[in-house]
Formats: C-alpha cells, structure tokens, sequence
C-alpha cells in the first residue's frame, strides 16, 4: 500500500507539473500572437518573437515561475528596434532570393542557370539558419545586428547535425499545425521557440565546451 501511495503520489505531482506547462507554453502563444496581431504583424511579429525567446531562455535556465507577461512586455520593448532591423533585414533578403530563383526556374533549363539557382538556393539555406539563431541570440548579445547574425552563423555551422535537428524539430510542429490549425492559437508558436531555444543552450554548450578545452590545451 505504501509503495502504491508512493506511485499515485508520484504520478499526480506528473500531472500537475505537466498542466503547469502547458498553461505556461499556452499564455506564452497567446501573448505572441495577441502582439503580433496588434501591430498586423507587419510591425511588431519581429519585437514579439524575441520577447517570446526571451521567456523560453529564461525557462531553459531554470527560472521556470518567471513572470511571462513582464518578462514579455520589457524584452519587448528592449529588444524592439534591433529585432524589427534584424527581421527586415533578413525578410528582405529572403523575399529577394525566392523571387530570383522563382524567376531563374521560369528561364529554359541551362547551365548558367543551374549553376545561379544552386547558388542561390544555398545562400537561402545560410539565411535560414542565420534566422534560426539570430533571435535567441539577441537577447544574449550587445552588439550590433550584424555582430550578432556573424554569430549566429558561426552558431548554426558550428554543429551541423544540431542544426539539422532543430530545422526537423521545427518542420514537424509546422506539420501538426498544418494538421491541426487551432494549433497555431495555443501551442505552435510558443513550442517552436522553446524547442529552437533548446537546442541553442545545447550547441552554445558544446561551443563552450570546446573552447575551454582549446584554452587549457594552449595553456
């Protein structure tokens, strides 16, 4: 009896834990989304995305109780101008990409083109992850747009398997909510950042890591 006691105990606390993170995860969508639809997306999708890093970072830390609509709101408005010049910036230039080589697929196949849509493509694929860990990455750094993308990039290529599995990890919750739309309103966008976040605490983990090694190996 006492060991069952134990179980039930054991099981219960599971369940109450699990329902806490989802009430989190779930106000933390809401709020993105509330936000982002505030400014119609256009103006504030960008400044709420990093705020909502912002909370999952905090989250992976350990900081499980922190506070989502203040820590929301001031990473918000901290990080407001250099997440809208990041955005733009990487929008742009995603927008640009696509339509040349939608435009270059539209020529007869040739050589040329082969060769300029591959090329293309790929520094599509280098924005793509710029863009995976620009915004955790944000709220770590002081430094300028572009200091923070050159280290985003030297993030996401540092493991590359690790990057594989974060771009799968995000293409599978983008799948139950194709799935399930209703998704989107309440879990997608909040879960997506946390598992994005997660995995960059592991690559910025092993970079440390390595780079202690190398310091005590010089030394």
């Amino acid at each position: 009896m006492k060991k069952e006691g134990v179980y039930l105990d054991t099981v219960t606390s599971g369940i109450f834990a699990g329902f806490d993170w989802f009430i989190r995860i779930v106000k933390l969508n809401v709020l993105w989304v509330l936000a982002s639809v505030a400014g119609l997306f256009l103006f504030s999708v960008f400044p709420a995305t990093s705020a909502a890093f912002t909370v999952t970072n905090e989250w992976t830390k350990g900081n499980k109780d922190v506070p989502v609509w203040n820590t929301f709101k001031t990473a918000f408005q901290n990080n407001f101008w250099k997440s809208q010049a990041m955005g733009y910036l990487l929008g742009v230039t995603f927008f640009i990409l696509f339509i040349d080589i939608r435009l270059f697929l539209s020529f007869e196949s040739h050589l040329m083109w082969n060769v300029l849509i591959i090329t293309l493509s790929i520094f599509l694929f280098l924005l793509f992850v710029v863009s995976f860990y620009g915004f955790p990455m944000i709220i770590e750094l002081e430094g300028s747009v572009k200091e923070i993308m050159k280290a985003a990039f030297f993030r996401g290529f540092s493991y590359m398997h690790w990057t594989f599995i974060n771009i799968l990890g995000v293409v599978a919750i983008g799948l139950v909510t194709f799935i399930y739309p209703v998704a989107f309103l309440f879990l997608s966008g909040a879960v997506t950042f946390l598992w994005i976040t997660c995995m960059n605490q592991i690559v910025k983990a092993k970079i440390e890591t390595k780079y202690e090694s190398l310091q005590r190996i010089a030394e």
